[in-house]
């Protein structure tokens, strides 16, 4: 087994994958009215993007091989596919789901800023205590399922910051105070992660091929310890940046319309 021929042929259209971007198109076709509009590039590059995390050989890497893999993904279905989403979800629509009803209720509760900042940054956390991941990695069902219930999770933490409309949204100060905490959060957790005893986040990793095996610890130079280190590493700095671009992007939209 060498790596190109492992990244041409780990590739799995599993049911739920297909399942979730089905959903996507169909959701962004109808709330922008039965057809695709200006903000349709945005929602095309989130659906790629979840294509490369979910069905490419990262995905299986992630399962069953690679704790920084798994990472990797859930940075990509938590914060970077949300707000993509969001962007291009059409203002009118959001503004009539919104308006009254168990709708307006459920979204007060959920969006509510110390809740959606829990959803986000909590998950993280709760998602990678090492008992449950044990569990987790024991079921592909389970694997599976995150990756419908982190961009979910993710739609909540962002909207207080990217809303299209008012509804909840923090003014842009306070939104970089909710993303510095949220940065400093995952920071916290990535350095925890990263000094962690060896093997304590990557010991449940089902490993069964041989050849992959050393092909990733041959060709790749990655063993348990190193790939362990690397989790907690993109969990504390890629994630990080992640959260200060999104500062920097909500400042520089504040001060163009204070010198407009």
């Amino acid at each position: 087994m060498n790596t190109t021929k492992f990244l041409l042929s780990y590739w799995n259209l599993n049911i739920m994958a297909i399942l979730v971007i089905v959903l996507m198109v169909a959701f962004h076709y109808i709330t922008n009215g039965y057809r695709f509009s200006r903000r349709s590039p945005l929602f095309f590059s989130a659906v790629i993007l979840f294509i490369l995390v979910t069905v490419s050989p990262l995905d299986f890497l992630s399962k069953y091989y690679l704790f920084s893999a798994h990472m990797f993904q859930h940075i990509v279905l938590l914060l970077i596919i949300p707000p993509l989403i969001l962007s291009a979800t059409d203002k009118n629509f959001l503004e009539k789901v919104f308006q009254a009803g168990l709708l307006k209720k459920a979204g007060n509760f959920l969006f509510y800023p110390l809740v959606a900042w829990f959803l986000g940054v909590g998950s993280m956390w709760i998602m990678h205590l090492p008992a449950l991941m044990m569990q987790m990695n024991d079921s592909t069902f389970l694997m599976d399922t995150q990756m419908i219930i982190l961009p979910v999770l993710g739609w909540f933490f962002i909207w207080p910051v990217y809303s299209p409309i008012s509804f909840r949204r923090l003014e842009p100060l306070q939104s970089s105070v909710y993303l510095f905490l949220a940065c400093v959060g995952c920071t916290v957790l990535g350095i925890l992660i990263t000094f962690a005893p060896a093997d304590m986040f990557t010991g449940g990793m089902q490993q069964e091929n041989l050849n992959l095996i050393k092909m990733i610890q041959t060709d790749w130079g990655i063993n348990n310890s190193t790939d362990q280190m690397m989790g907690g590493l993109i969990m504390w700095v890629p994630a990080c940046i992640i959260y200060l671009t999104n500062i920097m992007i909500v400042l520089f939209r504040w001060f163009t319309r204070q010198t407009a």
